[in-house]
């Protein structure tokens, strides 16, 4: 869902323009990405949710 080492990877190598987007409003601090125990906080979630289905949505359109 982000648009570096993905299967975006491979779209934009092949010249389609490809963009990242994250659901996981998370504080600098709190981002544990590509670290030992990769997590987003739990109170994250609720919001990443409804971030997804308005974005689907709108997209859907």
């Amino acid at each position: 869902m982000s648009s570096g080492a993905t299967d975006s990877l491979y779209f934009r190598a092949a010249g389609i323009p490809s963009y990242g987007v994250s659901g996981a409003y998370v504080r600098p601090e709190d981002d544990y990405s590509h670290g030992l125990n990769e997590r987003v906080p739990v109170s994250t979630v609720a919001r990443g949710l409804k971030h997804w289905h308005v974005l689907m949505k709108e997209l859907a359109k």
